[in-house]
This record gives C-alpha cells, structure tokens and sequence, in this order.
C-alpha cells in the first residue's frame, strides 16, 4: 500500500532531516555539558564545553546555509540563527 505523502511535506524533508541530527548533536552536548564534574579544573571545564560545542557549531552554521521552503522550515531556521547568535542551547531542544 502506498501512503500519499503531500509534495509540501517533502519540500523540506532533507532540513527536518538535518534538524533531526542536529538536536542529536545538541543533546549529545547537552550531556557531556551535564557530565563536568564540579571538581574539574577551569581548564578542563573550558575543554570539555568546546569538546561539546564545537561540533553542534559547526552543525549549525552548515544547517543556515540550507534553504527552507515552508513556514516550518523558516521556524527551524530562526531557533538555530538565536542559538548561533548567542542563544540557550536548551533553545534548540524544544
């Protein structure tokens, strides 16, 4: 049986894909952010936040340069664009 997909569902299938991934990699930073033990050394807090962040960065920057064509698609857009210029990161969870 095939289901009808709508062709705007599919419009922007590969950005709800990418920000799919994108939220993994945010709670995968989410949890290495949660996982710094208060005994850790400033230097070791600072590497293990850049060890969490960096990748989610550079994830974001690539997900902004993808074009949306949906309202949802700009919805997901303007979450990653607040996060990127200074956001919460919780911002991309909800």
């Amino acid at each position: 049986m095939n289901a009808h997909v709508s062709p705007l569902a599919l419009e922007d299938s590969y950005l709800v894909l990418k920000w799919n991934r994108l939220q993994e990699t945010a709670r995968e930073a989410l949890a290495i952010r949660s996982e710094i033990a208060a005994t850790a050394s400033l230097a070791e807090k600072i590497e293990s936040a850049m060890f969490a962040i960096v990748p989610l960065r550079r994830s974001a920057e690539m997900f902004m340069l993808y074009e949306h064509r949906t309202a949802a698609g700009a919805s997901m857009k303007a979450r990653v664009a607040a996060w990127v210029n200074g956001g919460d990161l919780e911002d991309l969870m909800a």
